[in-house]
């Protein structure tokens, strides 16, 4: 279960399947298509094809997921990138994290504006709205793909956590 801003998305555990209810408007329940209604009761969505949930994270206006397969999907606002897709475009549709998908990602999280990965390995992926520096990146440059945060490459991170506008991360 993750919870947005007036939203929340769940993954159903038999089976992985995406279900949502609350506000649609920016894309936020993944929902598929031009759907960007709210939904006063829980709805199952079928943008997801064949993929099933492991775990979600919700931001103010957007998700991610990952994935029984290992892809990271993220759908719902991408004004400041957080999507991860490369551009700035709000998808309803939860889309493949392009520049994860060879990476063993095994946690997620969001802040309001922004999208945290930590992979098997260690490492911390960051990207979205940076405008307090809460990707770690040493600069305050959103970015609209995930980018490595390189403070982290010695030490290995063992969990990352995302607040509103700030990020904690815990090494060995």
């Amino acid at each position: 279960i993750a919870v947005g801003v007036g939203f929340t998305v769940m993954a159903a555990r038999l089976d992985g399947r995406l279900l949502g209810v609350g506000r649609g408007e920016r894309g936020q329940l993944g929902m598929g298509g031009a759907d960007r209604e709210q939904k006063e009761k829980v709805k199952f969505s079928s943008a997801l094809g064949d993929e099933q949930l492991l775990t979600l994270s919700a931001g103010e206006a957007h998700c991610v997921a990952l994935c029984r397969s290992g892809k990271v999907l993220a759908f719902g606002e991408n004004r400041h990138g957080q999507l991860g897709s490369g551009d700035f475009v709000s998808s309803a549709t939860p889309k493949p994290v392009p520049t994860l998908q060879s990476r063993p990602v095994v946690s997620l999280c969001c802040g309001a504006s922004y999208t945290l990965a930590r992979t098997a390995t260690g490492l911390l992926w960051a990207w979205g709205c940076n405008e307090h520096g809460q990707l770690g990146l040493g600069d305050l440059k959103q970015r609209f793909r995930p980018d490595q945060v390189k403070a982290l490459r010695v030490s290995r991170c063992v969990h990352v956590a995302a607040g509103y506008r700030h990020t904690l991360a815990m090494s060995e």
